[in-house]
Order: structure tokens, then sequence, then C-alpha cells
């Protein structure tokens, strides 16, 4: 006959044994569970983060190369259409580059999108971003002091700043990014290359993939597509940090000129951009005057990039062809997404 001890130890096992099979079936079901679960975030996942003020963060590479086109643009042949009939084929005589490209997930068109152009003051956005990475690294870089020289504004400026530093003072270089970005002032710039670190700035550039120009560097270096990559890249937060780039992204939300797109994009739309205008003369000894603009157009149902960058020896027609463009721009995506 067994003993009741006997019986007590045969149920300590089966208990033990229950307890460590429940707890296995338990795990699995939780681990099953939860593959699912990351296995349909995985698919439905969203490459970037939510919005911010200014950038929207890549979160994971893009897998497609830029020169493939990755997808469908609703309103991309309508648009050229009408750009060229409506705007070029009235000057014929005028280089025009044109690069637009939704930055949610990467489509994009352009009309010349690889002739070479003379970027002028849209170099003073890798000149801000060489200053915020060197901030990055140091951040009492902000608040320290340069010295203004004698140095003269271009008196043949078309659109010149509404506003510039005085010679011979003391300003923060934050003050000077800002002066250089908001007016486009020419000084702010002069003095702020001056200033930076040769071996940082080689580096921004080259990673940029510009070369910084000289004496013996041609006029037209730059297309209307790289230029492009500059507003890219702070939109995607992919070079500096988030916060650098929000604040080179405000930064070009200041800028003191609101000609051209202004003129048809609501005030209620965010436009973070830059213009840049050049004149020189050609081998031929033919004056050629330059006028670009790019903007980020913060439109909640497709937010978008566009750049269009001009060549001829007339700054008003130029300004009339970059002035058109934006206009059927914005009007053939404001039909494809209405607001309403």
């Amino acid at each position: 006959m067994h003993s009741p001890k006997n019986h007590t130890w045969w149920l300590y096992i089966i208990f033990i044994l229950w307890l460590i099979i429940g707890s296995f079936l338990t795990f699995y079901w939780i681990w099953n569970t939860s593959n699912n679960q990351v296995q349909k975030n995985i698919t439905n996942y969203s490459v970037r983060q939510s919005w911010l003020n200014f950038i929207n963060p890549l979160l994971e590479c893009e897998l497609q190369d830029d020169g493939e086109r990755q997808k469908y643009i609703p309103f991309e042949k309508v648009t050229i259409k009408r750009i060229k009939d409506e705007v070029l084929s009235l000057h014929p005589e005028i280089n025009v580059g044109i690069y637009v490209r939704n930055l949610n997930n990467g489509p994009w068109f352009g009309i010349n999108e690889n002739e070479a152009y003379s970027p002028a003051s849209l170099m003073k956005i890798p000149v801000l971003m060489t200053y915020l990475k060197w901030i990055e690294l140091d951040p009492t870089i902000l608040s320290k002091k340069i010295f203004l020289d004698e140095i003269e504004q271009s008196t043949e400026l078309h659109f010149p700043p509404s506003k510039s530093l005085e010679n011979k003072k003391e300003y923060l270089i934050k003050e000077l990014l800002e002066e250089m970005i908001i007016y486009s002032d020419n000084k702010s710039q002069q003095v702020l290359v001056k200033n930076i670190p040769i071996d940082l700035y080689i580096k921004i550039n080259k990673d940029l993939g510009i070369f910084i120009p000289d004496e013996n560097t041609p006029e037209n270096f730059l297309s209307v597509k790289d230029v492009a990559t500059f507003f890219r890249i702070l939109y995607n937060a992919s070079y500096l940090d988030r916060e650098s780039s929000e604040y080179a992204l405000w930064l070009l939300s200041k800028v003191n000129f609101d000609k051209w797109l202004r003129v048809w994009v609501p005030n209620n739309i965010t436009i973070s951009h830059k213009f840049g205008e050049r004149g020189y003369y050609d081998e031929n000894w033919k004056y050629i005057r330059q006028l670009h603009d790019c903007w980020i157009i913060y439109y909640e149902k497709y937010p978008y990039l566009a750049c269009i960058v001009t060549k001829w020896d007339n700054f008003d027609t130029n300004a009339k062809i970059i002035q058109d463009t934006s206009r059927i721009i914005f009007e053939e995506i404001s039909k494809a997404f209405p607001e309403h």
C-alpha cells in the first residue's frame, strides 16, 4: 500500500511539469503573436518620422537609386506640356533647368535637370551647413564673434539685400548665418567663408558632391538637380542632425524675398527657399545673367521640392520664367491634390 507521502511527491512532479509545459506554450503564443504583429508593422512601416516643423527625417535608407524614376506622378505629363507650351516656347533662346520632387516618397521629374549653371547665392547653403556641422562638433561656436572688416557689398545685384551688416563691427556667428540666409548678404558669406576651418569646408563640399570654386572653376559647375540635393538633405535630416536641419530650414523659411512663387502660394503654406543671381561675361564677352530659385513647399497634401534655374541676358525675363513656371507647377499639384 502506497503512503500519502508518495502520492504528494508525484503530485509535485505533475505540477512542476504542468508549469513548464504551460509556460512554454504561453511563451510560444506570445512570441508568435508578437512576431506576426512585427511582420505586419514592417509591411505597413512608414520610412519617415512623424512630421516636425520643417524636417521629415528618413528612418531608413531609400532603397531605390535616385536615377530610377520611382513612381507615377499623376500631374507630370500635363505639367511638362504646360511649361513647354506656355513658357519655354515663348523664350526658346533662354536656357532653363527644372527639377520637381515629391518629398514624401521620392518621385521626381525634370527638364534639362543635368545642364550645368552657376549656383550663385545658392552656395550660401553649403556654407550654412558647414557651420552647423561645426557647431554640432563644438556648440560654443554659435556664440563666438567675428570681426567684419572693410567688405563692400556688390552694387551690381539686380535683387540687392534689403539690409546689410556694418563694417568694422563684431558679430556673433549666429547673426552672420542669419544675415547670410535671410537677407542673402554677401558680406556675411565672405567673412564666414574666411573663418571656416578649411578641412571641414572641403569635407562638407565633397560629401555634398561639389567642389570649392576657385579662379580656375568654370562659371557653370552645378546642375539644378545638384542644387536640389542641398534641400533634400536638410529635409531628410540625413547629414546634419535633426536640430541643425530644422534650424537651417527655419532660416530658409525666413528669407526676405517674397517674389515669384509666393505670389501664387497662399500665405498659410510655409515655404523654405533660397534664390541666387549671377552676372558675368562669357568667352565671347557677352554679358550673361543667371537667376535661380529653389523651394520646399510644405503643401499638406503633397509636400514638394521645386528648383528652377535660368540663364539669359535679361534678369526680368529670367524672373518671368521662374514666376510662370512655379505657378504652373503649383496649379497642377493643387488640382491633383486639392486641399478640400
